[in-house]
């Protein structure tokens, strides 16, 4: 998931990752500048042209208009819908940059908030192996140990038994026994 959005962890120690030069594209920040620059632009004519369009609205309505002033009345309603077009535009530009920055740095902080949380969930996942593959080393010693155990307890009650059947040497059933019990003790 890091991949297909151009970002790279710098570590795997839980660090926030950075992006990498080669996710730039090395025209990017000059069209981004060239993009800003003309939205800027577009942006001043829209507001003096609304601001030339509210004053020069202001001074004709000031006008006193008489009863056969119908043609300056005609005049000053064309110029309040247009206005209102105007202030419109006027509205969504200031709209769009109050609102653009905020929104950018918000999904900035979402990227990397998902870029840690992603090195995060990687980092858990390889702890996770290490200890499922420790706690199967464990099951295999331990089955191992069991075993030899076993065959040890096996071996002694052989030689008792051989031991019972010929006479008093029951010397060597002891020798075995205190070999398991080393054996033992080194493996703990």
């Amino acid at each position: 998931m890091l991949e297909d959005s151009g970002m790279a962890p710098t570590s795997t120690s839980g660090e926030t990752p950075q992006t990498s030069a080669a996710a730039v594209p090395p025209g990017d920040s000059w069209s981004q500048w060239f993009r800003e620059l003309i939205a800027a632009l577009v942006s001043v004519v829209i507001l003096m042209l609304a601001a030339w369009m509210l004053f020069e609205t202001f001074e004709v309505g000031r006008s006193k208009f008489g009863v056969d002033d119908k043609l300056a009345l005609d005049a000053y309603s064309r110029m309040k819908d247009v206005l209102l077009y105007v202030l419109g535009f006027l509205g969504t530009v200031t709209g769009y940059y109050l609102g653009r920055i905020p929104a950018e740095k918000q999904a900035d902080k979402a990227l990397q908030s998902a870029a840690v949380a992603q090195n995060q969930a990687s980092q858990s996942h390889k702890e996770a192996a290490v200890l499922a593959g420790n706690a199967l080393k464990a099951q295999e010693r331990e089955a191992q140990t069991k075993a030899t155990v076993r065959s040890g307890l096996e071996t002694i009650r052989a030689r008792l038994h051989e031991d019972s059947l010929g006479g008093p040497p029951a010397h060597r059933a002891d020798g075995d026994i205190e070999s398991l019990l080393n054996w033992l003790s080194q493996q703990s």
